[in-house]
């Protein structure tokens, strides 16, 4: 299972993947290859064995950049994790931050084991308009320790409003 193995040395090269996980048995052998032979030849079974880790979920597809409009009272932004042990979930969903702040909040809905809708709360105000950095937190609904964040850029655009007419005395 080695990615390397140096018989002179006898050094071992071996990054496991989570296809390695389990046991492997590997055995060495030594030979003395003086004549006569001093060394009889010597056998060294080993067994490594090769333990899963809890990786953290992540956000699949990865997080990508929005755009939204003023007056919009429907923008919405489906959000799907993953992981490497349980695919599907269940995963909690989080809003880490919004910078700068938006003025109407933005709210972050649960929709399956392994999905979430980001949306506002209201009609997106012009008091919104603007470049937003919004970072997102995916984690294991049993171990909220084990998490991943990541950010996306949100841009709110502002509509072409009505002028205004003013009477002149």
């Amino acid at each position: 299972p080695f990615d390397s193995f140096d018989t002179e040395t006898g050094d071992i090269n071996w990054t496991p993947t989570v296809d390695d996980i389990g046991n492997h048995t590997v055995e060495f052998l030594s030979k003395d290859n003086q004549t006569p032979s001093a060394l009889a030849d010597a056998t060294l079974v080993v067994v490594f064995e090769v333990l899963s880790v809890n990786d953290a979920p992540y956000f699949s597809p990865a997080l990508t950049d929005q755009t939204a409009y003023e007056n919009d009272c429907d923008w919405q932004y489906s959000i799907t994790a993953t992981d490497e042990e349980t695919p599907n979930g269940p995963f909690n969903f989080s809003i880490v931050s919004v910078v700068p702040a938006t003025y109407t909040p933005l709210e972050l809905t649960k929709t399956s084991d392994n999905t979430a809708v980001l949306s506002f709360a209201s009609c997106i105000s012009f008091f919104d308009v603007g470049t937003h950095n919004v970072t997102l937190a995916v984690m294991e609904a049993d171990n909220n320790s084990v998490n991943s964040t990541s950010s996306f850029i949100l841009t709110i655009i502002s509509v072409n409003h009505a002028p205004n007419i003013t009477a002149l005395n």
